[in-house]
């Protein structure tokens, strides 16, 4: 815990300029290749084209549908054309600013900068649960704050006196009068997942940028300080994160964006970096890649998965760490909601040295034991196999009820798949939210047990028993008895083996049944977006790329096939294939076993 006392006396009496907190601020638009490209279109592109309105229907739909994207879709456009005219300025400094500052006019007149989704609504009206919806302090209220906040530092003197007067009145008004002037917290400061570390991470850049009491700025940080620790409890030992990467970049991401400046602030004095589980955290991007831009999508993660270019580079310079490859500058597109965070600190923090590192034959693996996660890669000439399996317990953030799943990936494709987030509705955060595929065990590669799915809630857990790793073969058995919550069920072990041989890899998966008295019909499943192919000696699993060939014990378990559509978390239609193998056997002893023979495409 950081005293009062100790952050008082770490804040300087003399005000230096706000800018210095950046470091080096030497950029040019020309130098940063297609990034400085997609800029400078966008910025052209919103000044010929209209803002576009936030209109009531987006708040309707959501409070009488459940539906998000119709105003979540306006709000983060108005994001993408600031910050792309915000960035032109500062990098060319003869660009006019009077677009920016009518961009910037609309946003400070926006109803209020938190979304619908996160404000208490009852009998589909706003329930001023805490405070009124303009003074509700969400992620995206905070990052508004923020950019904003940021803008008026880099570019203030340019801005007519107005627009800046109108930006520091809505920052205090929306953001820091709601959260400091009120001693019930926001419930957000106690979490121990992402919310903590953007809201106190992207207000804290705030205050430092726009408070100038030093009082007020210690009382301030004091208790962000005291959210920002909830998030680093919500981390085991192993570093790893169970809301998965995507999450690791933005709640860890904003952890080391306002780290940096507190650094800066206070000329080293405060240093939220030197604690060493920060840089365990610091390695689970690298350790949960299958392959480039490609990472395990548990939880409501995604598989394709590009991550901020700057804050990788700061974290490799600062912690030491390894960090994944990423071939070049993050482009201005990778994040849907045009976070000002990430896209400006990929202009002024991104190293072209460690983007594209040189592939060499390897083999890594990782183990996260507190997490429950096992991640294997293989690099042998231009092919490469990865597995990676998930232990845990079934109530992580961004839950889904998982336990004992798996993914294969092969040269850049993932061959059975977890499904990660789905599209956000209020019933994706509701009492329906294990009724969607994606979060339900049912869209996962695990048994169903006599009809029944796993459980949600802590209780519901999987252990990983043992674990023995060679050269060329690699074990672990995990108990997921407990994962059903079936008083019938006495035992559920699934074993995994890898073995790496000649020109291919081969995923033994042994699954084996134990009932009390009772015995119950399984139904194991395996899931894809690839349609498989059952033929009398395989089940075959063909991409561009890659094929996997299963073979089976015939005679305990029948194949057949399930074909799902869902929308995926950018409300793009997809097609789900789950391959089901019903135990014709039903004893008080069953076992399964799969065999997964993994080749590169045409050998």
């Amino acid at each position: 815990m950081t005293s009062f006392k100790k952050i008082l006396e770490a804040i300087s009496d003399e005000r230096k300029d706000k800018k210095t907190l950046f470091g080096d601020l030497e950029w040019r638009i020309e130098s940063l290749g297609v990034l400085g490209e997609q800029i400078i279109e966008e910025a052209k592109k919103a000044q010929v084209t209209s803002l576009p309105s936030i209109s009531f229907d987006g708040y309707r739909n959501y409070v009488e549908q459940g539906d998000r994207k119709t105003f979540e879709n306006q709000y983060f456009e108005r994001r993408r054309r600031l910050c792309a005219l915000a960035l032109q300025v500062f990098l060319d400094d003869t660009q006019d600013v009077s677009y920016m500052e009518n961009e910037l006019w609309q946003v400070c007149n926006e109803f209020t900068w938190a979304l619908p989704a996160h404000i208490p609504t009852a009998d589909c009206i706003f329930s001023n649960e805490r405070n009124a919806p303009w003074e509700t302090v969400d992620l995206f209220a905070a990052e508004t704050a923020h950019m904003l906040a940021e803008i008026y530092v880099l570019i203030g003197e340019r801005l007519h006196p107005l627009v800046g007067q109108r930006i520091e009145v809505e920052i205090h008004r929306r953001v820091l009068q709601p959260l400091f002037y009120n001693p019930v917290p926001f419930k957000w400061e106690s979490a121990a997942h992402n919310w903590s570390a953007v809201c106190a991470g992207a207000i804290g850049m705030t205050v430092l940028l726009m408070v100038e009491d030093k009082n007020k700025v210690a009382g301030m940080l004091a208790r962000l300080l005291g959210a920002l620790e909830s998030f680093m409890e919500g981390f085991s030992e192993d570093g790893g994160c169970a809301e998965g990467v995507g999450y690791w970049g933005y709640g860890f991401g904003y952890y080391i964006y306002f780290a940096d400046m507190l650094y800066h602030y206070t000329e080293g004095k405060l240093d939220l970096l030197s604690a060493a589980r920060v840089k365990e955290i610091a390695c689970f991007p690298y350790r949960t890649q299958l392959s480039r831009n490609h990472f395990v999508s548990y939880s409501d993660g995604q598989a394709a998965q590009t991550l901020p270019t700057g804050l990788l580079s700061r974290l490799r310079n600062m912690l030491g760490v390894e960090v994944p490859s990423t071939g070049e500058i993050t482009g201005y597109h990778f994040d849907h909601c045009y976070r000002w965070a990430h896209i400006f600190r990929n202009v002024i923090w991104t190293e072209d040295d460690g983007l594209n590192k040189e592939q060499e034959d390897t083999q890594e693996h990782f183990y996260l034991p507190n997490t429950g996660w096992v991640i294997h890669r293989e690099q042998r000439g231009m092919d490469q196999f990865a597995f990676s399996i998930k232990g845990g317990h079934n109530n992580e953030p961004h839950n889904h009820n998982d336990l004992g799943n798996f993914i294969l990936h092969v040269n850049g494709e993932d061959i059975l798949v977890d499904l990660g987030a789905g599209l956000y509705t209020k019933d994706y955060f509701g009492e329906k939210r294990y009724e969607i595929l994606n979060n339900r065990s049912k869209g996962h590669s695990v048994p169903v047990i006599g009809g029944q799915e796993q459980r949600s809630g802590a209780q519901y857990e999987c252990k990983i028993l043992s674990q023995s790793i060679n050269e060329n073969e690699i074990s672990y058995t995990l108990d997921v008895t407990r994962a059903y919550g079936l008083a019938n069920l006495k035992q559920f072990y699934r074993s995994f083996t890898w073995k790496t041989e000649e020109s291919k890899c081969v995923l033994h998966m042994h699954d084996y049944f134990r009932y009390v008295d009772r015995p119950e019909a399984v139904q194991e499943a395996f899931i894809s977006y690839l349609k498989p192919e059952i033929t009398d000696h395989y089940i075959v699993w063909k991409s561009q790329h890659a094929e996997v060939k299963l073979q089976w014990n015939k005679e305990c378990f029948t194949p057949s096939l399930e074909v799902h559509e869902i929308l995926d978390h950018y409300e793009q239609k997809q097609t789900v294939y789950r391959l089901v193998l019903q135990s014709e056997v039903v004893n008080k002893e069953i076992e399964g076993s799969f065999s997964f023979y993994c080749f590169p495409a045409n050998r």
